[in-house]
């Protein structure tokens, strides 16, 4: 609002910027150097998860964002178009209000436990199925407490498989889940096949969904 509120100002009373090369120079290695730590935070999201340096590396994306714009205005006023530099402040304070809305309504997200995107879970889904003799996935759940993704689901089986074979393809199930989301808390449910248990309704609790509880 400040940066807005700037910009309408000396849109109405311009002003010559003075000390441009200065500018240009400071913006240049602030540019550098925000995208040296950008890259690094990236790195470390992708070995972590961790939702606090997502919001971080959004904040620090933001200001490489807003330092190229300035870089952009500094550069044509230098040529004598003082008018942009207003412009480019109100966008920039734009831009500012909608990645801290975007990071609040994620920081919102995990606060209230929601699902994962449904492409996601269609992957967990995919995953599952992928498992030779597993037929079928339903009651997936899933919830994020920090960097730890907690995924339930039940998998349907023959109902002739003994006990250690159906131990054996929940393992491989989970697995393979692992390998996409390491930082994952995995529950899975083996069903027989034949009970043909339906999808249950989110938030609903069921007789198989009570014996995952007891059981740990």
């Amino acid at each position: 609002m400040f940066l807005g509120l700037q910009a309408v100002d000396r849109l109405l009373h311009p002003q010559p910027i003075t000390n441009a090369k200065i500018g240009l120079a400071v913006l240049g290695i602030s540019v550098v150097a925000t995208s040296i730590l950008v890259l690094f935070q990236r790195y470390v999201i992708q070995r972590t998860d961790s939702p606090a340096i997502r919001a971080d590396a959004l904040h620090y994306a933001t200001d490489l964002a807003t330092n190229v714009a300035t870089l952009a205005a500094l550069g044509l006023a230098s040529l004598g178009l003082h008018w942009l530099d207003p412009i480019f402040g109100f966008a920039i304070g734009a831009y500012v209000f909608y990645s801290a809305l975007r990071i609040g309504r994620e920081a919102v997200a995990l606060l209230l436990d929601r699902e994962m995107p449904e492409l996601q879970r269609a992957e967990i889904i995919d995953l599952a199925c992928s498992v030779p003799m597993v037929r079928h996935v339903h009651g997936l759940r899933s919830r994020r407490s920090g960097q730890v993704l907690g995924i339930q689901l039940h998998i349907e089986l023959d109902d002739d498989l003994e006990l250690l074979q159906a131990h054996r393809i929940a393992v491989a199930v989970e697995q393979r889940i692992r390998d996409r989301w390491p930082q994952s808390d995995i529950i899975i449910h083996q069903d027989p096949v034949s009970l043909g248990v339906d999808e249950p309704e989110p938030g609903s609790i069921t007789t198989s969904d009570t014996a995952i509880r007891s059981t740990n």
